[in-house]
């Protein structure tokens, strides 16, 4: 075989072999972006519900909306939670838990206003009951939740939009 042809193949291999370093180069940088950006929408997404959860349960603790109103919403909140902030809402906050399965599948609004008075007063007398069992010791894990409102916030600080 003549030797320029081995030459040129050489000089073929070379090249190709430059041209896939140079593309693996980028999709690590790419990788590396989509990571990054990545990591900031969880960030921001995580600024927000906290921010919302320390509001509600501020607003829980001062009375300015039900217990079973905030249970209800913080554990829809906790669990849109991503990351290393993520959390068990049930083993975290187990009374905040129980009122939350309590009257959860409870109707709401328009459906609640729908419902035969005795059935709407049924979910009343049953939803009473379960805050009056559980409020000292709701009260306490939402202390516990404002608690951590400082620590949590300085984490997520670099996310505020």
């Amino acid at each position: 075989m003549p030797t320029w042809l081995w030459i040129t193949g050489c000089i073929v291999v070379a090249v190709l072999a430059g041209y896939a370093g140079m593309l693996l180069a980028k999709l690590h940088q790419q990788t590396k972006r989509q990571a990054a950006m990545e990591e900031k929408a969880i960030g921001q997404r995580n600024f927000k519900l906290f921010d919302s959860i320390f509001i509600i349960a501020h607003a829980g603790r001062e009375a300015q909306c039900d217990l079973s109103e905030a249970s209800i919403r913080l554990g829809v909140l906790f669990d849109l939670v991503q990351g290393d902030l993520r959390i068990d809402f049930a083993e975290a906050y187990p009374n905040l838990n129980t009122l939350y399965e309590g009257v959860r599948d409870m109707p709401r609004g328009d459906a609640r206003k729908a419902q035969p008075k005795k059935e709407r007063m049924r979910n009343d007398v049953t939803r009473m009951k379960l805050e009056a069992e559980l409020q000292d010791s709701i009260h306490e894990e939402l202390n516990v939740i404002l608690a951590r409102r400082e620590e949590t916030m300085a984490q997520l600080a670099p996310f505020a939009a």
